[in-house]
C-alpha cells in the first residue's frame, strides 16, 4: 500500500514538474526574402555664365551656356538597410567651339542616426579649369571625397570632411597637380526641417609640377538648409576662400601672391509630382587678388527638370 503511494505521489510530482517546461514551438516558415530597392533619377539642366573666362575688370566678358545632363541609379540591399550604393554620370555640352565634358562615379552611403557618411570616388575628362596657370584649360580629375556626420546631441551634429584629387592636363605641361584637403562643419537642427544653418571650415594644399603654381587654401562658409513644406528644399551658402601661393622664388610671378574669394550660391528644388521636380541655381562669386588679371566678377544661373522612378 506504502508502495503504491509512493509511486502515485512520484507520478503527480512528474507530472507537475512537466506542466512547467514548455512545450516545443511549432516550425516557423522562413522569413521571406527581402528585394533589393533600385531609385534612379535623372536631371537635366540649362545654365548661362555671364563671365565664362574670368575676365578681369575693363576686359571684355564672354558668355557661354552650358547644357547638363545628369543620371543616378542606387540600390539597397532591402528597404530598412542603412547602406545605398549609388553611381552617377554627367555630360556637359557648351555653346561656341568649346569641347563636352563627362564625368562618371561611384559611392557608397550610409544613413542611420547618430550616423552619416559618404564615400565618393569620381573620374571627369575634360573639365574646365581656370585656376592652373591663371589661363583656359581642360584637365582630367581623379577625386576620392569623403565626409562622416555625428549627431552628437539631439540638436547638433558634426561633420568630417576630406578630398584627394588629380589634375593632370594633356597638352600643357607643369600644371598636373595633387590637391587634399580636410575640415569639418557643425551643424544646428534644432529648429527642424524649417530652418538649419551650418558653419564649417577646411584647409586644403595644391601641389604642382611647377612649384609657381603651389599654394595653401583656407575654406569659411555658413550654410543654411529650409525645407518650408514638403515638397520644397532650399539652400543657401556664403563661402570666403584665401588662397596663398608658396613659391620662394622671388623672380616667380606668384611670389607673395594671395586671392580672395567670396560666392553665394542659392539652390531650390521643387518636387511637382512624386516623379517630377524643378530646380533652380544661381551662383555669384566676386574674386580680388594681389595680382590684377585674376580680379573679376561672374555669375551662374541655371534651371532644370529631374525625373525620378
Amino acid at each position: 500500500m506504502n508502495r503504491r503511494l509512493s509511486v502515485a505521489a512520484a507520478g503527480a510530482a512528474l507530472a507537475s514538474v512537466a506542466t512547467l517546461i514548455p512545450a516545443p514551438a511549432p516550425a516557423q516558415p522562413p522569413p521571406p526574402w527581402e528585394e533589393p530597392v533600385f531609385d534612379s533619377e535623372l536631371r537635366v539642366y540649362g545654365f548661362r555664365f555671364d563671365n565664362f573666362f574670368q575676365a578681369p575688370e575693363g576686359e571684355a566678358e564672354e558668355e557661354v551656356t552650358l547644357t547638363r545632363v545628369e543620371g543616378r541609379l542606387s540600390a539597397r540591399p532591402s528597404e530598412a538597410s542603412a547602406f545605398e550604393l549609388y553611381t552617377r554620370g554627367r555630360f556637359d555640352s557648351y555653346s561656341g567651339d568649346l569641347d563636352e565634358a563627362w564625368a562618371a562615379g561611384v559611392g557608397l552611403q550610409y544613413d542611420r542616426r547618430p550616423a552619416e557618411a559618404d564615400l565618393y570616388l569620381e573620374y571627369e575628362e575634360d573639365r574646365p579649369v581656370f585656376d592652373v596657370g591663371d589661363e583656359f584649360d581642360r584637365a582630367n580629375v581623379l577625386r576620392l571625397a569623403g565626409e562622416y556626420g555625428w549627431r552628437f546631441a539631439d540638436d547638433w551634429q558634426v561633420t568630417g570632411l576630406a578630398e584627394l584629387a588629380r589634375q593632370e592636363f594633356d597638352q600643357t605641361t607643369g600644371k598636373d597637380n595633387d590637391f587634399l584637403s580636410g575640415g569639418a562643419a557643425l551643424r544646428y537642427r534644432g529648429w527642424g526641417y524649417a530652418f538649419s544653418p551650418e558653419i564649417g571650415a577646411e584647409l586644403g594644399e595644391r601641389d604642382a609640377d611647377d612649384p609657381n603654381e603651389d599654394h595653401d587654401q583656407r575654406d569659411l562658409w555658413l550654410k543654411v538648409r529650409s525645407i518650408p513644406f514638403e515638397r520644397l528644399y532650399l539652400s543657401l551658402r556664403y563661402r570666403y576662400r584665401i588662397r596663398d601661393y608658396s613659391i620662394a622664388d622671388s623672380a616667380a610671378s606668384n611670389f607673395g601672391r594671395e586671392d580672395d574669394r567670396r560666392d553665394w550660391t542659392l539652390a531650390a528644388d521643387l518636387r511637382i509630382l512624386e516623379w517630377l521636380g524643378v530646380n533652380a541655381y544661381v551662383s555669384y562669386e566676386d574674386a580680388d587678388s594681389t595680382k590684377p588679371s585674376r580680379v573679376y566678377e561672374t555669375t551662374l544661373t541655371g534651371v532644370g527638370l529631374t525625373l525620378g522612378w
